[in-house]
Protein backbone atom coordinates (compact mmCIF):
# COMPACT_ATOMS: atom_id res chain seq x y z
CA UNK A 1 0.00 0.00 0.00
CA UNK A 2 1.36 3.43 -0.98
CA UNK A 3 0.48 6.29 1.33
CA UNK A 4 0.71 10.05 0.67
CA UNK A 5 -0.15 11.78 3.91
CA UNK A 6 -3.53 10.31 4.88
CA UNK A 7 -4.33 9.17 1.34
CA UNK A 8 -3.93 5.42 0.73
CA UNK A 9 -3.34 4.15 -2.81
CA UNK A 10 -2.78 0.74 -4.39
CA UNK A 11 0.69 -0.82 -4.39
CA UNK A 12 1.26 0.41 -7.96
CA UNK A 13 -0.82 3.58 -8.27
CA UNK A 14 -1.53 5.13 -11.63
CA UNK A 15 -0.90 8.89 -11.51
CA UNK A 16 -1.76 11.31 -14.28
CA UNK A 17 1.13 13.72 -14.88
CA UNK A 18 0.37 17.44 -14.88
CA UNK A 19 0.23 18.59 -18.51
CA UNK A 20 -0.19 22.21 -19.58
CA UNK A 21 -3.29 22.83 -21.74
CA UNK A 22 -4.27 19.14 -21.40
CA UNK A 23 -5.12 18.36 -17.76
CA UNK A 24 -8.43 20.23 -17.64
CA UNK A 25 -11.43 18.92 -15.63
CA UNK A 26 -13.02 16.86 -18.48
CA UNK A 27 -9.69 15.17 -19.26
CA UNK A 28 -8.99 14.46 -15.57
CA UNK A 29 -12.50 13.00 -15.16
CA UNK A 30 -11.96 10.78 -18.19
CA UNK A 31 -8.65 9.55 -16.74
CA UNK A 32 -10.28 8.83 -13.35
CA UNK A 33 -13.07 6.87 -15.08
CA UNK A 34 -10.40 4.82 -16.84
CA UNK A 35 -8.40 3.89 -13.77
CA UNK A 36 -6.17 6.79 -12.70
CA UNK A 37 -5.72 6.80 -8.91
CA UNK A 38 -4.52 10.42 -8.72
CA UNK A 39 -4.84 13.15 -11.34
CA UNK A 40 -3.11 16.55 -11.46
CA UNK A 41 -4.19 20.01 -12.49
CA UNK A 42 -2.29 21.94 -15.09
CA UNK A 43 0.66 24.06 -13.95
CA UNK A 44 -0.75 26.96 -11.89
CA UNK A 45 1.30 30.10 -11.35
CA UNK A 46 0.98 31.87 -8.02
CA UNK A 47 1.61 35.14 -9.84
CA UNK A 48 -1.47 34.51 -12.01
CA UNK A 49 -3.58 33.83 -8.92
CA UNK A 50 -2.34 36.95 -7.17
CA UNK A 51 -3.32 38.99 -10.22
CA UNK A 52 -6.66 37.14 -10.42
CA UNK A 53 -5.93 36.03 -13.99
CA UNK A 54 -8.98 34.15 -15.30
CA UNK A 55 -6.92 31.36 -16.86
CA UNK A 56 -5.07 30.65 -13.59
CA UNK A 57 -8.26 30.70 -11.54
CA UNK A 58 -10.01 28.35 -14.01
CA UNK A 59 -7.21 25.81 -13.57
CA UNK A 60 -8.37 25.43 -9.95
CA UNK A 61 -11.77 24.06 -11.00
CA UNK A 62 -11.80 20.72 -9.18
CA UNK A 63 -14.80 18.41 -8.90
CA UNK A 64 -15.52 15.79 -6.23
CA UNK A 65 -15.30 12.88 -8.68
CA UNK A 66 -11.67 13.82 -9.45
CA UNK A 67 -10.42 13.47 -5.89
CA UNK A 68 -7.76 12.83 -4.84
CA UNK A 69 -6.33 15.44 -7.19
CA UNK A 70 -2.87 16.98 -7.24
CA UNK A 71 -2.40 20.70 -7.73
CA UNK A 72 0.80 21.64 -9.52
CA UNK A 73 1.78 25.06 -8.10
CA UNK A 74 4.62 27.37 -9.00
CA UNK A 75 5.37 29.82 -6.23
CA UNK A 76 7.50 32.74 -7.29
CA UNK A 77 8.60 36.06 -5.93
CA UNK A 78 9.90 38.84 -8.15
CA UNK A 79 11.46 40.54 -5.15
CA UNK A 80 13.50 37.66 -3.80
CA UNK A 81 14.18 36.01 -7.16
CA UNK A 82 12.99 32.72 -5.65
CA UNK A 83 10.85 30.32 -7.63
CA UNK A 84 9.94 26.75 -6.76
CA UNK A 85 7.33 24.17 -7.65
CA UNK A 86 5.16 22.48 -5.07
CA UNK A 87 2.67 19.67 -5.51
CA UNK A 88 -0.31 19.34 -3.20
CA UNK A 89 -2.60 16.29 -3.23
CA UNK A 90 -6.18 17.00 -2.16
CA UNK A 91 -8.06 14.07 -0.67
CA UNK A 92 -11.79 13.35 -0.77
CA UNK A 93 -12.39 15.93 1.94
CA UNK A 94 -12.20 19.53 0.79
CA UNK A 95 -10.47 20.53 4.02
CA UNK A 96 -7.67 17.96 4.09
CA UNK A 97 -4.49 17.99 2.03
CA UNK A 98 -1.16 16.25 1.88
CA UNK A 99 1.89 18.17 0.68
CA UNK A 100 4.65 16.43 -1.20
Amino acid sequence: MVKIGDIELNDFPLLLAPMEDVSDPPFRALCKENGADVVYTEFISSEGLIRDAAKSVMKLDIYEKERPVGIHWNFCSKFSGVSFNRNIIWSASKTQSSKI
